[in-house]
């Protein structure tokens, strides 16, 4: 098993904490457009459309790009500069929008469209986010501790702007005009592409195995290879592929259920979405204490539990104010999980291997989210929206008490002090 270096990059804090401030600036701005665009995606889904297993379609679109370039993205990702390919992304990202939002404004607009889109977007995230995960630990060092609060920093951005910004003013400007939201979605992503630019460039990465030129083949499966033989990280893998699998099944069905339901309006609707960025928030701003204090795994079992009663009971109420702290509950699990686990892979993984594993591990955590969304919209066709968050709430509870036995808190320390299995 490979080791990690110990401190395999040279760091200074002083020297990079700009380079953090430009990587946390284009987050709050690309992000705060993402929010708008979604709220407004999701709504003209349902202009377009009342089938549920059309607009489960949209959902899967956006998940599919992760399951096809998953692999290589990731072993691109370790040849190319990750601020280059990160602006280089945003700027792609910005001219599809661009172009979507002028044929929705000129009433060309289609779900078609939007699944296109959705589509090509994740495409973009299938580079970008590897990419940005790979250059954090240049940024603030590959410390645990500060691992950890660059990522809740990031993650209360995400959350702030997406959440409590993007997705209520989306829904409101959605109300004007379908096709603003979308415009603004593309100027964030122009902007957030130019100060992705601005970061210097990256120290020269080590890079460690046979000398001379390997194949892309080559290394995607060294890459795959290394994450499959690490137990912990395995294993955390294909335990968040089960969970985005049941989240992924009736996330993309919350605008029926709260249209049909909880009879809301397009503004109620981006509200009651920013439940779950008021809960991730919480999450954000407790998770690196609560693993700090209580161990990681153990914190992530119990938020795992929550998560699946939440979605349960999400099944069965009828007051939208009930929902709405429901989907809080579910937005502080999930984000809990996904700062404790991201700091730990970014911890323990060796810097050469950064990109490829991610992508791997993004690879596991991702491919179930598409099957997911297209078994929840069949089974809501058959049987109804309820149906499908009553049984995705048992799974993830069975899920968080079987599943979490595997890892513990002793090997997690032991992989993260010793960067191997």
């Amino acid at each position: 098993m490979s080791r990690a270096p110990a401190n395999p990059v040279p760091h200074d804090e002083q020297d990079r904490s700009g380079d953090f401030g430009k990587l946390l600036g284009s987050a709050t701005v690309s992000i705060t457009g993402d929010g708008m665009f979604l709220s407004s995606v999701a709504l003209l889904a349902a202009h377009y459309t009342r089938d549920p297993a059309a607009i489960s379609v949209v959902t899967a679109a956006g998940a599919v790009p992760i399951v096809v370039l998953g692999l290589p993205a990731g072993a691109l990702v370790d040849r190319w500069d990750h601020r280059r390919t990160m602006a280089a992304v945003d700027a792609a990202r910005f001219l599809v929008v661009v172009l979507m939002a002028l044929l929705i404004a000129t009433g060309h607009g289609s779900i078609g469209l939007i699944v296109a889109v959705a589509f090509l977007i994740a495409a973009g995230e299938a580079f970008y986010g590897t990419a940005a995960q790979s250059i954090l630990p240049h940024l603030v060092s590959r410390s645990s501790p500060r691992l950890r609060r660059a990522n809740s920093r990031l993650t209360a951005t995400r959350i702030l702007c997406k959440d409590f910004v993007g997705r209520p003013v989306g829904g409101a400007l959605y109300a004007v005009a379908g096709w603003i939201p979308v415009l603004l979605n593309a100027l964030s992503y122009a902007t957030g592409s130019l100060l992705v630019a601005g970061i210097r460039q990256e120290r020269h990465r080590p890079a460690t195995g046979a000398p001379g030129p390997r194949s892309l083949r080559a290394e995607i499966g060294e890459g795959a290879r290394w994450l499959w033989d690490h137990r912990v990280l395995r294993t955390l893998a294909l335990l968040v592929a089960v969970d985005n699998l049941v989240f992924s099944a009736w996330i993309g069905l919350l605008v029926l259920l709260a249209q049909d339901r909880f009879h809301v309006s397009g503004v109620g609707f981006g509200v009651l979405s920013g439940c779950i960025g008021a809960g991730a928030l919480c999450g954000s701003l407790l998770a690196s204490r609560l693993g700090t204090r209580f161990g990681a795994a153990r914190v992530m079992t119990a938020v795992m539990l929550l998560e699946g009663v939440a979605t349960l009971l999400l099944g069965v109420v009828r007051q939208a104010v009930v929902a709405a702290l429901l989907l809080a509950v579910v937005g502080c699990a999930a984000v809990t999980w996904n700062i404790l686990t991201v700091s730990a892979r970014q911890n323990i993984v060796p810097e050469h291997l950064a990109g490829r594993v991610n992508g791997a591990y993004r690879l596991l955590a991702g491919a179930a989210a598409p099957v997911g969304a297209l078994i929840g919209g069949a089974v809501a066709s058959f049987t109804g929206i309820p149906q499908v968050l009553l049984g995705g709430g048992v799974i993830t509870v069975l899920l968080a008490l079987v599943g979490m036995r595997v890892v513990d808190d002793a090997a997690l320390r032991r992989t993260s002090d010793a960067g191997e299995d």
